[in-house]
């Protein structure tokens, strides 16, 4: 394989992982579900959003210690499997909630889904793209392939 080759993979990697990961839509969307799902008011369902963050931000924190104690590879099959999990409780939640809207209940379990969401996000996948292209490369092209994947991060 060539390394333009490796290199497109390497950058393609960086760019699935980040973005298309689902965190961004779910950041997004949750002072959404609060308003519109729960009768908060728009100041309650951004301080929510702002809890959320709070959340996002400790097992972020964590992540760091994770990766060294637990290891690359376990951290991303559990990132995979308890968001999978997470998303599993959201849409079951919002199935009965299409059913009766009237009924609040549903509702706060997909608000429990999304929170655990970005808890394992955080403390698995958020970290993991950063590290990984560093780790993959050796010495002689480190630097000039993580310019190339953060900046595939970024443009994309």
């Amino acid at each position: 394989m060539s390394t333009i080759k490796i290199q497109q993979v390497r950058v393609n990697y960086q760019l699935t992982q980040r973005q298309v990961g689902g965190c961004n839509a779910v950041i997004y969307y949750l002072p959404v579900l609060f308003e519109d799902s729960l009768g908060q008011t728009r100041t309650m369902s951004l301080i929510l959003g702002g809890v959320n963050m709070v959340v996002y931000s400790i097992f972020a924190a964590s992540s760091w210690w994770l990766i060294e104690h637990v290891g690359r590879r376990k951290l991303f099959l559990a990132g995979t499997v308890g968001q999978c999990l997470s998303m599993v409780i959201v849409f079951a939640c919002l199935i009965p909630q299409d059913i009766n809207p009237d009924n609040t209940g549903p509702a706060k379990g997909a608000a429990f889904g999304l929170f655990t969401y970005i808890a394992f996000f955080g403390a698995t996948w958020l970290p993991l793209p950063w590290l990984y292209p560093a780790e993959i490369n050796p010495l002689k092209t480190r630097a000039k392939a993580n310019a190339v994947s953060t900046c595939s991060n970024w443009l994309w």
